[in-house]
């Protein structure tokens, strides 16, 4: 196995760069850049050493920096790892890196495979190794805490129990097949296990559902702000983005096309999409902005209805779409205006009247979705594909079907669970889940 190494910090330059190393010629690596070996008190220690950095090729003294040597198995990746603790010269370290590749046996790390050895090394599961990929690219405060969740061992304890819950009542099918002739294996070992088959396709399909919210915290809340010309719909995205993102002028219709801003709103990642004014217009490409602010609002979580007059557009005419209604009485520094009673909130995004309100009406209607999670993680889409792929085998089991099918549903579900917590994993699965970590972690 080849040793790799890579720049585990954040971009150069910067006060400090670590450059991690990992694999069977780690400390070899050492002896090159140091002098220091595996004879050395101090590489058994644990602790930070000072000393000179060499180029290993040429001697070249590189830089004056801290040494943090990790014996294994009692490391990140479960491997011998060396940690150079350096100044954040991009200079530095684009030569140490390129000479230490250079090196038989070493090459610099792809992608996640600091956290792949890691896992493979049984230093972590894969939803811990998830988790902590999520943790690595959380922007606001609720991706970081749900990240935080999720590694506090209580979801992998509550797969294992499933998984576990399975592989007892398969058991104990077989014996039921096994043993129908003895008198020692109660006929009613059936019974209790399809009544805990039932209450475990309970628990999964409620698990399903918190990993449709976690995955609304990881890529984002959808907002669209959606209403006639001249609502006031893209001065009120300028106001929330803080910035002029859209072009407003009073000329309706200069809207023609969608504008979304990404932003952190009360810690929860959004992402607020402008639409074209909705009104009839014999204008091509008019009336295919209107069609795709329609679309839009159809597939947003939520939609910030705008009206300036207390006449609100119809989203649309039929039950069709998941998303909830926000009717916003726009302008309100201009007057009090017809249906202020029939608004849920009245803005002004020129005085700032109203916005404090909206945007905590917002955060709590998006705190209302995320209530099914109650203080307890959901998964990610890779997790809910096995939990589903799970479920249904669970609801193939049939009472009146003979017991040798449903002890096969009952294997291949599972398999399907052993599946979702990683002991049972395919290379590809496991190249496309870390391809998604930075280099160096």
């Amino acid at each position: 196995m080849d040793t790799i190494v890579a720049l585990s910090s954040g971009a150069l330059p910067a006060g400090v760069a670590v450059v991690r190393i990992s694999g069977p010629d780690a400390f070899g690596v050492l002896k090159q850049v140091t002098g220091m070996n595996t004879e050395d008190p101090r590489c058994s220690k644990r602790a930070f050493v000072l000393a000179d950095i060499f180029d290993p090729l040429s001697d070249e003294r590189l830089d004056r920096g801290l040494v943090l040597p990790f014996k294994g198995p009692h490391s990140f990746t479960g491997e011998d790892v060396i940690e150079l603790h350096l100044h954040g010269s991009r200079a530095v370290v684009d030569q140490l890196l390129a000479s230490l590749s250079r090196l038989e046996n070493v090459r610099l790390a792809e992608p996640g495979e600091f956290t792949r050895r890691a896992y493979v090394n049984g230093k972590m599961n894969l939803v811990d190794a998830e988790a902590l990929g999520d943790l690595i690219q959380a922007q606001t405060k609720a991706q970081r805490r749900h990240a935080n969740l999720i590694t506090d061992g209580k979801l992998v304890a509550t797969y294992n129990g499933w998984r576990d819950l399975v592989l007892r009542s398969r058991a104990m099918i077989e014996a039921d097949i096994d043993f129908a002739d003895e008198d020692d294996v109660p006929g009613s070992l059936v019974d209790i296990v399809f009544a805990e088959i039932r209450d475990l396709i309970d628990q999964i399909e409620v698990q399903i559902q918190r990993t449709e919210v976690a995955d609304r915290i990881r890529e984002g809340f959808r907002i669209v702000i959606f209403g006639a010309p001249n609502a006031g719909k893209s001065t009120l995205l300028n106001v929330l983005a803080g910035r002029e993102a859209a072009i407003v002028a009073d000329i309706p219709g200069t809207t023609r096309d969608m504008i979304e801003v990404q932003l952190d709103l009360s810690g929860f990642l959004v992402h607020i999409t402008d639409t074209a004014g909705i009104r009839d217009s014999d204008e091509v490409v008019e009336q295919i902005g209107v069609s795709r602010a329609r679309d839009a609002a159809l597939d947003a979580d939520l939609v910030l209805n705008l009206s300036s007059d207390g006449y609100w557009e119809e989203v649309c005419s039929d039950s069709s779409g998941s998303f909830e209604e926000v009717k916003v009485l726009s302008k309100s520094d201009l007057a009090k205006r017809v249906g202020e009673a029939n608004a849920d909130v009245s803005v002004s995004a020129k005085s700032g009247e109203g916005l404090d309100k909206l945007v905590n009406l917002v955060t709590a209607r998006i705190e209302k979705t995320m209530g099914v999670l109650n203080e307890r993680s959901g998964g990610n889409r890779r997790q809910a594909s096995k939990m589903r792929g799970a479920l249904e085998l669970l609801k193939s089991i049939d009472a009146q079907d003979p017991l040798e099918i449903n002890a096969e549903s009952l294997r291949l579900a599972a398999i399907q669970l052993s599946e979702l917590i990683g002991d049972v994993s395919h290379e590809e699965l496991l190249g496309e889940i870390f391809s998604s970590f930075c280099i160096g972690k």
